[in-house]
């Protein structure tokens, strides 16, 4: 049913008119609606509702009703297309557990690695949600310009290098010598797939360093 039609065009907002309004910034973008961009603003919001009720807002008015909604602006929670929920949950369940105690056992510290392109724009900033519940916004996964190597412990020690070129095995492993230097306590490194990380290189490397460094993945969740 047409709810512009059943409303006959209302020249002020309805409860209707706000169900209409959560729900649309709770299960779709403005990408379904032909902007371009899958961030709420109130600028689109209130162009949506001059299109889809013929009814004429202020900005102001429009945020009032959502916080009255119990909706906030907030940085959304990015994710990206091919993830699989289901191993991810194995992962931080179970295989996760198994990491810590290997690092109990050999007296082991465990640091997350990943490389991050700089110079690729990507659409970032903040959309409306539900309160308490940020919003997931599906981005792009492209890299490129300098690109940033870097391991951070739970104890907040940050290492990090910066490369022009593009990074390869024999690259990686300069980094991870440098991670090294002046350990005292073997390390951990929980990395994703990429495929210098899983190179032959890279595998000799670990083996033969299996005093100072076990190299671990996580689960491949991303589409190739």
């Amino acid at each position: 049913m047409d709810t512009r039609k059943a409303l006959g065009s209302p020249p002020v907002m309805t409860s209707e008119i706000d169900d209409w309004l959560k729900k649309t910034i709770l299960h779709s973008t403005p990408e379904d609606h032909g902007y371009d961009t899958v961030l709420w603003t109130l600028e689109i919001l209130v162009d949506v509702l001059k299109k889809r009720f013929d009814l004429w807002v202020s900005d102001s008015t429009v945020a009032l009703h959502l916080h009255q909604m119990n909706l906030s602006c907030q940085k959304p929670c990015y994710q990206a297309q091919g993830q699989d929920p289901e191993k991810v949950a194995h992962f931080i369940n179970n295989k996760f557990k198994l990491i810590q105690k290997v690092a109990q056992k050999i007296g082991a510290d465990i640091a997350f690695e990943d490389e991050a392109g700089i110079g690729v724009m990507t659409r970032s900033g903040r959309t409306w949600g539900e309160v308490g519940s940020p919003p997931k916004v599906v981005v792009s996964d492209q890299r490129g310009g300098y690109n940033v190597l870097s391991i951070v412990t739970p104890k907040g020690e940050l290492i990090y290098d910066v490369e022009e070129k593009p990074i390869n095995g024999s690259r990686y492993i300069q980094f991870l010598q440098k991670v090294l230097e002046g350990r005292t306590r073997p390390l951990i490194i929980i990395a994703d797939n990429v495929s210098f990380h899983r190179s032959k290189e890279v595998r000799d490397f670990d083996r033969a360093n299996r005093q100072k460094i076990r190299m671990f993945f996580y689960p491949r969740i991303l589409l190739n």
